[in-house]
């Protein structure tokens, strides 16, 4: 199933089917960095813009490409503090606000996606604060907790509950959206 697309036929395949832009969602561009910057530069210099999600662990010589090659992008938080990112098998929480920082300073589009598992209150909140101090106009997305595999379903908060925690995040946040929550209308603006 993998393909090799050179960044000139993807930009030729994105201008024939009338796209703006290029936007990497599956793969982080942390695991391809140069295929990445290639077709990033290739993208901006047809003038089409170009996006990316990512988990926001770069050192600080790839984020000063990766700022210079990219019009939005979201970063998935893990939380706010060391011990979430080392659970993850990361040693700190700092690399992943300081690309936040870095973008939203640099004039890159940065909206911010944290997952809320009921328990995680407080992570979500410290998480967002963080945000906050950076920029209190950062979109910041709160991706409710679904079960899979084995994790116990008691870890799913519920859609009101939910609800109410982003009441609370937007008081010190402008844009703070629900996702994965059916019937939500904390979906917009």
């Amino acid at each position: 199933a993998l393909r090799h697309i050179p960044p000139d036929a993807l930009v030729r395949r994105a201008r024939e089917e009338g796209c703006r832009g290029i936007a990497f969602c599956l793969n982080d561009p942390t695991a391809m960095h140069q295929t990445f910057l290639r077709a990033a530069r290739a993208a901006h210099d047809a003038g089409l813009l170009v996006g990316c999600a990512t988990n926001g662990y770069y050192t600080e010589e790839a984020l000063r490409d990766i700022a210079s090659s990219v019009d939005f992008v979201n970063v998935g938080l893990k939380g706010s503090s060391d011990a979430c990112y080392r659970a993850c098998g990361a040693i700190s929480a700092e690399p992943a606000f300081r690309t936040v920082r870095t973008l939203s300073e640099a004039g890159v589009h940065v909206e911010v996606s944290c997952i809320y598992a009921r328990g995680s209150e407080d992570e979500l909140r410290a998480a967002a604060a963080r945000v906050a101090e950076i920029s209190p106009d950062i979109p910041f997305l709160v991706m409710r907790f679904i079960p899979f595999g084995d994790e116990p379903p008691e870890r799913e908060p519920t859609i009101a509950g939910s609800e109410r925690i982003c009441d609370e995040l937007r008081r010190t946040l402008s844009s703070v959206y629900l996702f994965n929550s059916p019937g939500t209308g904390y979906l917009n603006t």
